[in-house]
C-alpha cells in the first residue's frame, strides 16, 4: 500500500520498484504496451540487458548515485522493446535508501525524440550549398539520407511524359547495390494509379513491391527494390520530376520518415534545378564559343543597355588586322576599323 502511495505522487505511463541487485522488484502491467515484454520476463533478467549499450554505463552510474541519496528528476535512456527496436524513457526516480530500493516512473519520448533528430538532420543536410552540380547534390544528400534511413538508393528522377519515360540522371547508391540511373518505360513500372496520384502531387508510399497494387513487382525485383517512397514534383502545372528513395526490403515506412522525404525533397528540388539549369547554360555557352571560334565569319556580342562589347570572335583579327584583345583594352578601335559611312549606323544599331 506504501508502495501504491509512493507512485501517486509521480504519476506516469510506466512504474517500477528495483533493487540493489539490478534487477526489478516489481513493473506497472504498462511496461508490456509499451516495451511488449510481460512483467514476468522484465523482472526475470537484469535491467540492464534491457538498456540500449551506449546507454548502461550511465544508468549505472545513475542507479549509484540515486542509492547515494540523490533524487533524479528527468533522466533519458533507451530501453529495447521485444521487437528489436529501442524506445526512448524519460524517468523520474526516488531512492528509499532504508529499504535499499528505487521508485520510478518514466514516460516514453520516443516521439519526440525522433522529431528532434529530424529536425536536427534537416539542419545539417540542407548545409549543401557550396555544391554546384546536380550530381554533387544527389552524392552528398543521398548518401546522408541513405545512412539515416538505412536505405539503398536515393535517385532524382525526370518524367518525360511524351516519351512516356522516366529518366535518371542522377542518384546515390550504396556500394554493392544495383545504379538506378538510366532510361525507363514508365509503363513497365508503374500502374495509371500511381501516375494519377503523382500528377495530383501526393507522394506514393510503397511498403512492400511484392503487394502493392500501384506498381508492377517483377522490374523492381530485378533492380533489389522491395520499397520506395516517391515525391512528386511539378512544374508549370505538370508533373516533371520525382525524388524516389528505396530499400532493398519490405519498410513498413513511418508517418514522420515519410514527412522528413517529402520535406527534403521540398528543399532539394529547386537547388537542383538551379544546378540543372546553370550546367546547360555553361554548355550552351561552351558549344557556341567552339562555333564562334572556329568560324571565318566575325562575331559579336554587345551589351546593349551599357553600350559594352562582351564578346568578340578571334576571326576579326584575321579581318581587320587587329586582335580582340586590343579592342577590349581600347574599345575606340572597334568603331575605327568600320568605314566612315557605316559607322553611325553599325553603332547606333
Amino acid at each position: 500500500e506504501q508502495e501504491r502511495e509512493k507512485f501517486c505522487t509521480v504519476g506516469s505511463d510506466l512504474q517500477a520498484i528495483s533493487d540493489r541487485d539490478g534487477y526489478f522488484r516489481w513493473v506497472s502491467p504498462s511496461f508490456e504496451r509499451v516495451l511488449g515484454w510481460t512483467p514476468a520476463e522484465i523482472t526475470a533478467r537484469p535491467w540492464t540487458e534491457f538498456i540500449h549499450p551506449d546507454d548502461v554505463n550511465r544508468s549505472v552510474l545513475e542507479e549509484e548515485s540515486l542509492f547515494s541519496g540523490q533524487e533524479t528528476l528527468a533522466f533519458e535512456n533507451r530501453y529495447r522493446h521485444r521487437d528489436g527496436s529501442y524506445r526512448w524513457l524519460l524517468w523520474r526516480v526516488q531512492p528509499d535508501c532504508a529499504q535499499q530500493l528505487l521508485y520510478g516512473a518514466a514516460v516514453d519520448i520516443t516521439e519526440s525524440k525522433r522529431r528532434e533528430a529530424h529536425t536536427a538532420f534537416l539542419a545539417e543536410i540542407m548545409e549543401f550549398s557550396r555544391l554546384s552540380s546536380a550530381d554533387e547534390i544527389m552524392q552528398t544528400v543521398g548518401a546522408k539520407i541513405g545512412a539515416y534511413l538505412n536505405l539503398f538508393a536515393c535517385a532524382f528522377v525526370e518524367i518525360d511524359d511524351a516519351e512516356a519515360e522516366a529518366v535518371i540522371d542522377y542518384a546515390w547508391h550504396a556500394e554493392g547495390t544495383p545504379d538506378p540511373v538510366g532510361t525507363y518505360r514508365i509503363a513497365d513500372f508503374l500502374t495509371d494509379d500511381f501516375c494519377q496520384a503523382a500528377r495530383k502531387q501526393q507522394t506514393v508510399v510503397v511498403r512492400d513491391t511484392q503487394s502493392d497494387p500501384r506498381i508492377y513487382s517483377e522490374p523492381y525485383a530485378a533492380v533489389s527494390v522491395r520499397s520506395l517512397v516517391s515525391v512528386p514534383f511539378h512544374q508549370n502545372g505538370r508533373w516533371r520530376f520525382m525524388l524516389n528513395v528505396y530499400d532493398s526490403v519490405p519498410h513498413d515506412w513511418r508517418d514522420d520518415d515519410v514527412d522528413l522525404i517529402r520535406e527534403l525533397a521540398h528543399q532539394i528540388f529547386p537547388r537542383l534545378e538551379r544546378a540543372r539549369a546553370e550546367a546547360a547554360l555553361r554548355e550552351s555557352e561552351a558549344r557556341f564559343k567552339g562555333f564562334a571560334q572556329n568560324s571565318n565569319d566575325v562575331i559579336w556580342i554587345t551589351d546593349i543597355r551599357h553600350n559594352q562589347l562582351v564578346y568578340l570572335s578571334p576571326s576579326y583579327e584575321q579581318v581587320w588586322g587587329h586582335s580582340p584583345a586590343e579592342i577590349f583594352r581600347d574599345l575606340s578601335n572597334f568603331g575605327a576599323s568600320i568605314h566612315p559611312d557605316d559607322r553611325d549606323q553599325v553603332l547606333v544599331g
